[in-house]
């Protein structure tokens, strides 16, 4: 384990509630791992954290199997081997490309120095642009040169907030690939903060969703979209349809208005308890005769996908369903249209409870 937070709580001065509370979990080595959650979840705390920017009230950060911060040690953030790139960049604007690189470097000989300088500015492809300053630029290049800057000490791991917030959509997708193909190639874990859930789903390896400062569930990518556990993670992480059922007697499906659905997944409900379930949108297939039917009340066009809200005619409970379909299908609003729910789309998630 490159880095594991044991039990973190942390309360700011003058704060009612901990910004963090109870928080545990850890990165592997050539992991790159997202925190991912709404404004205020406290995930950028945790990048501060773990950087040594801030110490927590309680609990331990260890790295490399060394204690970082716990009640009766604290290791300044200079002496962590902890690389960060900031949101803005934090670029120095009188010096050029490979002076940006270089600040850092403790190493006195020149020649090392220039070495490892030149390999990262190959390693990011800024070869051609390595004399000029940051003004110079585009907001891509920037980057590079503050990742750059972040790998050349050849930290045991690398915190990126919010890297790709002041990009424009097309560029900040490039800049998603090129990034994680860096790290990759350099071998090197990293901490992702984003509140973007497409950003998170790419790039991670795994993710760690942030909700009022506590962890509400952690998973690779599919786990995460395909299997939310929690209410707050299948609205947040995607969109998703919450419908209430019952657990069928024989523990494999889940009884709901919509009809009776085969349950393929592993739980530790009773038969005959009642169960909150998720379905994703992109978990019903348009058919002809298919056993869930509706109305189709609006539509929005998106490109690769569409949008259906369904007001459902088959049934006498109120619901509205929000379903996925290609755009080769030509509908329009008013149409008729039935579904069936594809196997393993449907999933049990805890209390839905409202927003606070």
């Amino acid at each position: 384990m490159i880095v594991e937070l044991k039990n973190i709580t942390k309360i700011y001065a003058d704060a009612k509630v901990p910004a963090v509370k109870n928080v545990s979990f850890g990165v592997q080595e050539g992991e790159i791992l997202t925190l991912l959650g709404p404004s205020g979840c406290g995930k950028t705390t945790l990048l501060r954290l773990i950087a040594g920017l801030e110490r927590p009230d309680s609990g331990q950060v260890i790295m490399q199997g060394k204690k970082m911060a716990a009640s009766n040690c604290w290791v300044p953030p200079e002496n962590r081997g902890v690389g960060m790139v900031f949101q803005d960049y934090a670029l120095f604007p009188h010096l050029n490309v490979r002076d940006n690189i270089r600040f850092g470097l403790k190493n006195k000989d020149k020649t090392k120095n220039n070495q490892k300088v030149q390999e990262m500015i190959e390693l990011v492809g800024l070869e051609s642009h390595a004399d000029k300053n940051p003004a110079d630029l585009s907001g891509g290049q920037q980057q590079r040169v503050a990742l750059a800057r972040a790998l050349v000490t050849d930290p045991i791991l690398v915190l990126l907030d919010e890297p790709f917030s002041n990009l424009d959509m097309n560029l900040r997708e490039k800049m998603r690939r090129e990034v994680v193909h860096i790290l990759r190639k350099s071998e090197t874990p990293a901490v992702f903060v984003t509140h973007d859930q497409e950003e998170a789903l790419s790039i991670s390896d795994k993710i760690v969703v942030m909700n009022n400062g506590q962890i509400e569930q952690a998973g690779t990518p599919r786990e995460i979209y395909e299997l939310p556990i929690a209410c707050f993670v299948a609205s947040f992480v995607g969109q998703s349809n919450i419908l209430g059922g019952t657990l069928g007697d024989d523990g494999k499906s889940v009884i709901t208005e919509l009809g009776t659905f085969a349950y393929p997944h592993e739980h530790n409900r009773k038969p005959g308890e009642d169960v909150m379930i998720s379905i994703r949108p992109d978990g019903f297939e348009l058919v002809e005769e298919g056993p869930i039917k509706g109305i189709i009340k609006e539509i929005a066009y998106k490109g690769g996908v569409v949008d259906l809200i369904i007001d459902l005619t088959n049934k006498d409970f109120h619901q509205e369903l929000l379903v996925h379909i290609h755009p080769k299908y030509r509908v329009e609003e008013g149409d008729k249209v039935s579904f069936e729910l594809l196997p393993h789309f449907l999933t049990m998630v805890g209390e839905c409870k409202p927003a606070i």
